[in-house]
């Protein structure tokens, strides 16, 4: 799943018309995508495997983020416009 660049550019411009981003910040933006997406992938892999299968909750496939950090790893400069 690739991020869409629309919904990016929306965020990234809407949140800089506010704060503009300094360059220090700009350039951490990267590996802040990827260290987000790397802790739901584990939260939700830890969840997989340890959850009771009578548990109430709904277990949640970790696939999802592993495929969201591939592509910001693919794709978080252009993407970010670092």
């Amino acid at each position: 799943m690739t991020p869409s660049p629309t919904l990016i550019a929306g965020l990234m411009g809407g949140y800089q018309s506010v704060r503009p981003l300094g360059s220090a910040e700009k350039s951490a933006l990267p590996v802040l995508v990827e260290g987000a997406a790397m802790r739901f992938l584990l939260t939700r892999l830890y969840d997989w495997i340890n959850t009771p299968e009578d548990a109430i909750v709904t277990r949640k496939d970790p696939l999802a983020y592993y495929h969201r950090l591939m592509a910001w790893r693919l794709n978080a400069e252009e993407l970010l416009y670092v």
